[in-house]
């Protein structure tokens, strides 16, 4: 089984500066946009936050697949997917 976080890069509102929103099944989190960072890595760091969610909201001690690495590749439409490496 494979286990992945999609994100995508949500534009600037009147009210909210630019943001990309990582999700994985029913977890999300969303970061304002890394100006620091461009393209992939990005995307990467929203990756990297909802990482970093799971692992201290799910410690029960066993292996989850938020440990692992992943690879990251954008999609067609713009969106980023990462998959946690087995």
């Amino acid at each position: 089984m494979y286990y992945a976080i999609h994100t995508k890069f949500i534009p600037t509102t009147n009210t909210r500066g630019a943001r990309i929103k990582a999700t994985m099944d029913r977890h999300s989190v969303t970061i304002p946009y890394p100006y620091e960072h461009t393209g992939g890595l990005c995307h990467r760091a929203a990756a990297e936050a909802l990482q970093s969610k799971l692992r201290t909201t799910h410690d029960t001690g066993g292996w989850y697949p938020w440990d692992r690495p992943f690879v990251s590749g954008e999609l067609p439409d713009g969106s980023w997917c990462h998959v946690f490496l087995s």
